[in-house]
């Protein structure tokens, strides 16, 4: 697209307006219509009740909604916090400690690729943990350039929970039932030896 410069102010060519005096100005109803598409996106962002940000190629977070920011607990700075916006990040055994740039989504500009199936715990500045399994994708433009990416944050806190639960019932019922059948073995036993005894 032409550009045209006039007195250190660039506008796209097609939407500058030229008034008596010869001075060009840009177009205000143009420049309207060419923030249309941004608002409508960030209204759709915000509008989401999952958590989704983005990263620009060198993986400064370039936008994020308030699911997001609620899940990390703080407001990350766009165009300054790089890869997550959360304070800290943690291995799925949630004691060793996940570097930022060896998050997912750093994985993913780094690599050119979508990172599925990982699972990691952030903890928020409050200390609060969460269990989120992310979902980062990268975006290409037309040429093929990767210019960012996208990542949805799923919080599994509550599967995590509804699992260790589960696991800690079957752990006590398969107890329960060892007990059980032991009490019956030695009951067997008793029996068995009663009617070997001779009678006095």
């Amino acid at each position: 697209m032409k550009l045209v410069q006039k007195k250190k102010q660039i506008f796209p060519a097609g939407i500058e307006t030229v008034n008596g005096n010869g001075k060009t100005h840009p177009n205000i109803n143009t420049q309207k219509k060419l923030k249309e598409p941004e608002a409508n996106y960030q209204q759709l962002l915000e509008g989401l009740s999952v958590a989704l940000y983005t990263c620009d190629a060198e993986g400064r977070i370039m936008s994020y909604n308030k699911a997001a920011a609620n899940l990390w607990g703080r407001e990350p700075e766009i165009g300054k916090d790089k890869w997550c916006g959360s304070w800290k990040i943690y291995k799925p055994d949630g004691v060793t400690p996940m570097p930022l740039d060896s998050c997912p989504m750093a994985i993913t500009l780094k690599e050119g690729r979508a990172v599925k199936g990982a699972e990691i715990i952030i903890e928020c500045p409050d200390g609060t943990r969460r269990n989120v399994q992310p979902n980062p994708v990268p975006m290409f433009d037309t040429s093929g350039k990767m210019t960012g990416a996208v990542n949805m944050l799923l919080d599994i806190s509550e599967n995590k929970i509804a699992e260790q639960k589960l696991a800690a019932s079957r752990g006590r019922f398969c107890g329960s039932h060892a007990h059980a059948g032991r009490g019956r073995t030695c009951a067997q036993r008793n029996r068995a030896h009663r009617r070997a005894s001779p009678a006095r």
